[in-house]
């Protein structure tokens, strides 16, 4: 074998094993592009569909993926698999059984593994119980079910076989393929509560691969075991609505995979906050930028808006001011598309800052002005009594302390009642009072 190849391939195997299935699968796909031989391609494509069937849980990428290989062995002459290579084409067909949506798809994929492999385990015996179980009239899915149930069981640990993977992949074929399978409501929901269940656990597994909150790679290499279940319960939920306990459930897994991203943005903002401190300007906006690329990727809207954020006070640092409102204008339309109001209020208390700095005091006013109607839905007091007081410290610049004053007022009967710093507020307060 190629010894790029064979380094390519341990490193896939290397990152599958240490809870990173995304650069495993990217992995897998460059070496079987660079596999110049029918033997490497194969290789590289079963443990393709390996990743897609245990570690992500995905049952229709994994049975491409499997047929992928099975079509390799049907297009070339057997000479060219020697040794353990000869074994890929027996795997493949194995797992196409198992990812099978019909009796007949199972008993086509086992004719052609009886060929090659008449002594599998899955052909002496899984396919005797199939044929069974077809003739006595029992449906497809309840074979799926069965399959799944091997691989895992929540309800006795001890009984448990600790493959979600495997269980999760059936699980999700049984709700796609559910209109074709006539699949009983029931079915149909134990499958999707299962198939979140089983996410979670996966993922937890993952998280404890990587090394928990030391992981120093992005989640977004593991959060597809997560994400991919959101749509099936989205799709049980829209015809079936006021299902409290599968709502709870979504909310659940989307909490973790929001958890897991927010984790990941505050590291890396805090890592361009070393940078900035440092001085180094470039890099610290350098590593924002790429944390703006994930979050675009991902679409997590509330942590790209917060990012931008932080791109527009790097700006500001170097008296870009011109960047600095365009950024935060950005950040503007986002909170309110999403209904951010944190990252609304703190946009517009930054817009302010830009405004003021220019000169432009009423475009600074009107805009801690909006400031202060969105800390007030917030119901935030510590938001609220920051943005009283520089809207009073602004009105008393432009010579308006009868307006400022109830402002500050208020400021500070906040900042007391919710033991805030009031050391600031005081010489406000009385600077004010005098003028008024």
């Amino acid at each position: 074998m190629n010894p790029k190849l064979e380094q390519l391939l341990a490193l896939a195997e290397s990152m599958g094993d240490s809870g990173r299935p995304m650069p495993c699968v990217e992995a897998f796909e460059q070496a079987r592009q660079m596999a110049s031989d029918p033997a490497g391609k194969a290789l590289a494509t079963h443990n393709l569909a390996v990743t897609y069937w245990h570690s992500l849980g995905d049952g229709t990428a994994a049975l491409r993926e499997f047929q992928a290989t099975a079509a390799i062995f049907d297009e070339h002459d057997p000479g060219q698999f020697q040794g353990p290579y000869r074994t890929l084409q027996a795997g493949a067909l194995e797992g196409a059984m198992l990812c099978s949506s019909s009796f007949e798809e199972f008993e086509g994929y086992a004719e052609r593994l009886n060929a090659v492999a008449p002594e599998a385990p899955i052909i002496t015996r899984l396919r005797k119980e199939v044929i069974e179980a077809h003739e006595q009239g029992e449906r497809w899915s309840e074979r799926m079910l069965a399959v799944a149930q091997t691989y895992h069981n929540r309800a006795d640990p001890s009984r448990d076989q600790g493959r979600y993977g495997e269980a999760k992949a059936i699980y999700q074929l049984l709700v796609l393929h559910r209109r074709e399978l006539r699949l009983s409501r029931e079915v149909w929901r134990s499958a999707v509560e299962n198939s979140c269940a089983l996410s979670l656990r996966m993922a937890t597994d993952c998280e404890t691969k990587r090394g928990g909150d030391n992981d120093p790679n992005p989640p977004e290499e593991f959060l597809p075991i997560l994400t991919s279940c959101l749509p099936l319960v989205d799709d049980y939920l829209a015809s079936n609505p006021g299902d409290r306990e599968l709502e709870e459930t979504r909310a659940d897994v989307a909490k973790v995979v929001g958890n897991c991203r927010q984790r990941w943005s505050l590291r890396r903002g805090r890592q361009a906050a070393i940078l900035q401190e440092r001085g180094d300007l470039p890099g610290a906006m350098a590593l924002l930028r790429d944390q703006e690329r994930d979050q675009r990727e991902s679409r997590d809207m509330e942590g790209l808006a917060d990012t931008l954020s932080n791109q527009s006070a790097l700006l500001m640092m170097q008296r870009d001011f011109d960047g600095a409102i365009a950024l935060l204008e950005k950040v503007d339309k986002i909170c309110r598309e999403i209904g951010y109001l944190s990252g609304l209020q703190m946009s517009l208390e930054h817009q302010s800052i830009m405004h003021r700095m220019r000169g432009n005091l009423d475009g600074a006013a009107a805009l801690l002005e909006e400031q202060e109607r969105v800390c007030r839905k917030m119901d935030d007091p510590q938001s609220l009594a920051t943005c009283l007081a520089n809207r009073a410290a602004l009105l008393g610049s432009m010579g308006k302390p009868r307006d400022a004053l109830p402002l500050a007022e208020e400021a500070y009967k906040l900042a007391c009642r919710h033991g805030m710093e009031t050391r600031k507020l005081e010489p406000l307060l009385q600077r004010l009072r005098q003028d008024a």
